[in-house]
C-alpha cells in the first residue's frame, strides 16, 4: 500500500510541476510594436450627401510603419463614419510586416479618443491564425500600434 501511495504521490506531483511550468508558456502574450508617423501616411476622405460630416461618410489611407527607426510595414485601412456626435467609425485594416506576414484588425474608434482597442480578426505567414486585440495610441506625431495576440 505504502509502494502504490508514493507512486500516486509521485505522479500527482509530477502533474503539477508540468502545469505550472506549462501554464506561463500557455498565458504568454505575443506583443508586436510599432509607429506610424502621421507625415508618412496617406488619408482620402469620400465625403458622401449631405456635405460635411455624415453617416456613411469614408476614409482610407496607409501609414508606413516603424519600429525603433526601421521601417518594417505599412497598416492600410478603410473607416466608415457611423454616428456624427459622438464620432464613431467602424474600421478594418491590415498590418503588413516585410517578410513576416500581415495582422488584420477591425472595431469601432471614437474620433476624440487617445486609445482604442480594436479586435485582431486574423493573420498570415508568422501570424497566422492571429487573434488577441490592437491598441492605437493616437500621439501628437502619429499612432503608437501594439498587437496583443
Amino acid at each position: 500500500m505504502g509502494r502504490r501511495l508514493g507512486t500516486v504521490m509521485a505522479l500527482l506531483l509530477s502533474s503539477v510541476i508540468v502545469a505550472a511550468v506549462a501554464a506561463p508558456a500557455l498565458a504568454a502574450t505575443n506583443h508586436v510594436h510599432a509607429f506610424a508617423p502621421y507625415y508618412k501616411s496617406v488619408d482620402v476622405k469620400d465625403d458622401k450627401a449631405p456635405a460635411g460630416t455624415s453617416v456613411g461618410d469614408e476614409h482610407s489611407g496607409f501609414f508606413k510603419l516603424y519600429n525603433h527607426g526601421k521601417a518594417v510595414g505599412h497598416f492600410d485601412y478603410n473607416c466608415v463614419i457611423t454616428h456624427v456626435d459622438p464620432g464613431r467609425q467602424e474600421c478594418r485594416a491590415t498590418a503588413h510586416f516585410k517578410g513576416r506576414g500581415r495582422i488584420a484588425a477591425e472595431g469601432n474608434l471614437s474620433a476624440n479618443a487617445t486609445k482604442s482597442r480594436v479586435a485582431i480578426t486574423g493573420g498570415t505567414g508568422e501570424f497566422n491564425g492571429a487573434s488577441g486585440n490592437l491598441v492605437l495610441s493616437f500621439k501628437k506625431h502619429g499612432v503608437h500600434l501594439r498587437f496583443n495576440m
